[in-house]
């Protein structure tokens, strides 16, 4: 199965784009490593931390550190699409991330909290389960074949 931009919200016929400056999810992840713990929110486990940890066998506060280096390699081209979170209306930016420490990734955040004081919540960070496909035809496969128990904890 593959994961296609067709499934991207359209707005007057065009794509819509991201709706959070990476450049802003690069600054506050830069906080959170120079230790504001404020700046990211990493949820839920299983979907994020819990994943890069299985993966990497590294400990819960290794396996953030790791999404958090992560995010600061994103870039637009890596843009998939934007979602919309059930029950929440909250607007998700939806990433491919290639090649991080030799896998391709599912990633999706959004910023919470007001202008002034945001903070990222990671809600999934982990390798693709499916192939993406993106808009200007570029495929982003699947490089992770092996057991995946993260998603049952």
């Amino acid at each position: 199965m593959v994961l296609s931009t067709d499934k991207v919200m359209w707005l007057g016929g065009a794509v819509v784009p991201a709706r959070y400056d990476l450049d802003v999810v690069k600054f506050l992840v830069k906080r959170w490593l120079e230790g504001d713990d404020d700046k990211i929110w990493f949820t839920p486990r299983k979907k994020s931390f819990g994943a890069v940890g299985f993966v990497f066998q590294e400990d819960d506060v290794t396996a953030q550190e790791t999404i958090a280096h992560g995010l600061l390699e994103l870039y637009t081209a890596g843009f998939f699409q934007q979602q919309f979170l059930s029950g929440r209306g909250t607007v998700v930016d939806v990433y491919g991330l290639e090649n991080y420490r030799g896998q391709n990734w599912y990633v999706k955040f959004y910023l919470l909290g007001e202008a002034d004081d945001h903070c990222v919540s990671a809600i999934s960070f982990h390798p693709l389960d499916e192939d993406m496909k993106f808009e200007n035809g570029k495929i982003l496969e699947v490089t992770y074949f092996g057991e995946r128990s993260w998603k049952s904890n």
